[in-house]
């Protein structure tokens, strides 16, 4: 690969790792919303942010991979490549997307945690629904029998 060739690469796949990054704060921002349930109570945009999300996953897919070729011809000459300060800004744009990788995995986690946690506390709710609704069920048998059948009033008359 010749200088020029290099910078080429450099640059492209320096342009490339930007708009992964684009697409990567934009996945943080959507997967911050579903942890902080602003889409929880509203099943329209719940929806609504899952679809953007696999549209931007769909993105940044296809654009990692135009990526990958470009990445492996600078894997084959990074020993080259690792004085010029190009490559450097590549390097440390490279850590900014794979730390916001990080982000939003820790992000899904916490949505994760949050829906199990809603989950248990639905089903102890529903329980103790289920449990006071027998309980009055009882008392109202306690309270108020039910009537008296007219089967006497028949048999004096």
């Amino acid at each position: 690969m010749t200088d020029c060739t290099l910078d080429e690469a450099i640059a492209r796949y320096h342009a490339g790792l930007e708009a992964e990054i684009a697409l990567l704060r934009q996945l943080h921002r959507l997967s911050g919303l579903q942890r902080d349930g602003a889409v929880e109570h509203d099943p329209e945009r719940a929806a609504a942010v899952v679809a953007e999300r696999q549209r931007l996953m769909a993105a940044l897919v296809e654009l990692e991979h135009e990526l990958k070729p470009v990445r492996e011809s600078l894997a084959d000459v990074r020993q080259r490549a690792l004085g010029g300060d190009t490559f450097q800004r590549v390097v440390r744009l490279h850590r900014t997307a794979e730390e916001l990788v990080d982000a939003i995995l820790a992000c899904d986690q916490e949505t994760m945690r949050g829906l199990r946690e809603a989950e248990s506390v639905r089903r102890l709710a529903s329980h103790i629904l289920d449990t006071g609704e027998n309980m009055l069920a009882a008392y109202r048998r306690v309270v108020a029998p039910p009537p008296g059948s007219a089967g006497l009033v028949n048999r004096r008359g």
